[in-house]
């Protein structure tokens, strides 16, 4: 195992990955039925449009989740994007800062953006920042990625801010992943998922407020 891939199982450990699928596929089921009830979502520009809207089901859903104890983390904001054009949904781990992308597939990282430095980890440092400032940028950056227009995959990855190689380590699939998890590793309780009901409301209420 990598420095890389052991620093993610640290961070998101396997028994927090298996929570990720249910709040995942309640964001794509709403956004679907969100497609099929509103007309003007179902014309060309807005369908090209529809990855902004999964990913706002996404981040609100995943905010739900650790709003309930669902997933323990260090904590959550909403910073703006380096243009101000809108906020991201950004977690703090114990050591790390996360974000949810959405990516054609596992092959190639997002594009360039000012929040997905990674000036806080090199394999030759300690992977223990001393600092422990929520908002330090300085923080290794892992990446939540999923699917862009189906949910094929949930990956928790480490992107390298040289070229090559890509990533400085990826976990497994989450959803092919939680199929060999141990029954004693996941909460009994199961995680409290935000309903498909509830993010589509919220949907309609991002809408309203980024056109109304």
């Amino acid at each position: 195992m990598s420095p890389g891939d052991e620093f993610i199982e640290q961070q998101v450990p396997l028994v927090h990955r298996a929570l990720l699928p249910k709040p995942f596929s309640a964001a794509y089921a709403a956004v679907e039925d969100l497609v099929r009830e509103v007309p003007f979502l179902q014309c060309p520009p807005a369908k090209l449009a529809r990855g902004h809207l999964t990913a706002w089901a996404v981040d609100f859903a995943v905010s739900q989740m650790i709003e309930s104890g669902s997933w323990t983390v260090e904590g959550y904001d909403w910073p703006w994007f380096a243009k101000p054009t809108g906020k991201y949904l950004r977690i703090f781990t114990k050591d790390a800062i996360l974000t949810i992308n959405q990516l054609p597939d596992t092959v190639h990282r997002p594009r360039y953006a000012d929040f997905r430095e990674n000036d806080g980890y090199s394999e030759q440092i300690s992977l223990f920042p001393e600092e422990k400032n929520l908002g330090d940028k300085r923080r290794p950056h892992l990446l939540l990625l999923h699917g862009y227009h189906s949910l094929d995959f949930i990956n928790i990855a480490m992107p390298n801010k040289e070229k090559y190689p890509v990533w400085l380590g990826m976990s497994k699939n989450v959803l092919q992943e939680i199929h060999d998890i141990s029954v004693d590793l996941v909460p009994a309780e199961g995680p409290k998922t935000v309903s498909p009901g509830t993010i589509k409301e919220e949907l309609k209420k991002k809408i309203h407020d980024n056109h109304g």
